[in-house]
């Protein structure tokens, strides 16, 4: 959280208001619709003295919602990496499992000539994929866990090293290996 402290209105000086924008935040508890409150708010501060402008009134969750919006955008941004991310992995794995595949059509051939099943040549060409796959989700891992000191200030409710979030990436990115192996296999 950023710094904060509370300064009366009253005993601020000229340079405090210059540095905290001449501007007052009054907040109010209340029973019932806050949004109902705001013409009593504007009539009471005109009682008090009419030269004062009442505005920006909102209610204390959309004060709150509008404080974390930039870290909302930063999180949607961040995700909408993380997907990009995703799918030209699945992409260059399809990539690679096809050329690959494509290298071995006579192999391929002579194994199904021979007598090979279908599902055994689809399953070799699985796994050779799911290999590659492998590695990278464990490199990719390992690279995460010595990251993790420098990611900890950057989230929220998590701890840096949970095993539900390591477990549930590396079961995405399997899953996302195997869609992209199994298409070109078949």
């Amino acid at each position: 959280p950023e710094p904060a402290f509370y300064i009366p209105f009253v005993q601020h000086s000229d340079d405090a208001l210059a540095f905290a924008g001449r501007t007052m935040t009054v907040v109010a508890r209340t029973a019932g619709d806050a949004a109902a409150l705001a013409p009593a708010l504007r009539e009471a501060v005109a009682a008090i003295d009419r030269d004062i402008p009442v505005f920006a009134l909102r209610t204390m969750d959309e004060a709150i919602r509008r404080s974390e919006a930039g870290r909302r955008f930063v999180a949607t941004l961040v995700s909408g990496f993380a997907g990009a991310a995703a799918l030209l992995a699945a992409i260059g794995l399809f990539g690679v499992i096809s050329h690959s595949v494509t290298a071995a059509t006579r192999e391929i051939g002579i194994r199904m000539a021979l007598g090979a099943e279908r599902r055994r040549v689809v399953a070799l060409v699985l796994a050779e994929g799911m290999r590659l796959a492998a590695a990278g989700i464990a490199a990719g891992l390992a690279a995460a866990l010595l990251l993790t000191r420098y990611l900890a200030s950057q989230l929220y409710q998590v701890s840096a090293a949970d095993p539900w979030v390591f477990s549930g990436v590396a079961l995405l990115l399997a899953l996302v290996a195997a869609l992209a192996c199994y298409l070109p296999a078949r």
